[in-house]
Formats: structure tokens, C-alpha cells, sequence
């Protein structure tokens, strides 16, 4: 599954952060080093 432009964005910010990303979207789930949270 690719991410579309928005989520790319939401998870390139998380990596440089601490790689979480709050959200419902599993897309989130299939990049490495993310960890999603709801």
C-alpha cells in the first residue's frame, strides 16, 4: 500500500520526531520505524 502525499508528509515529519503518529489510518502501519496510536 503507498501513502498518498498528506500521509507521506504526516509520517516524514513523525520519523524526524519520535515516530508516532495519532491516527486511525492504517496505512500508517505499513511504514517502518511508525508507530501508530489511537
Amino acid at each position: 500500500m503507498r501513502l498518498d502525499y498528506f500521509d507521506a508528509g504526516v509520517a516524514a515529519e513523525a520519523l524526524q520526531l519520535d515516530g508516532i503518529v495519532i491516527s486511525t489510518d492504517e496505512a500508517f502501519d505499513k511504514v517502518s520505524h511508525i508507530k501508530r496510536s489511537w
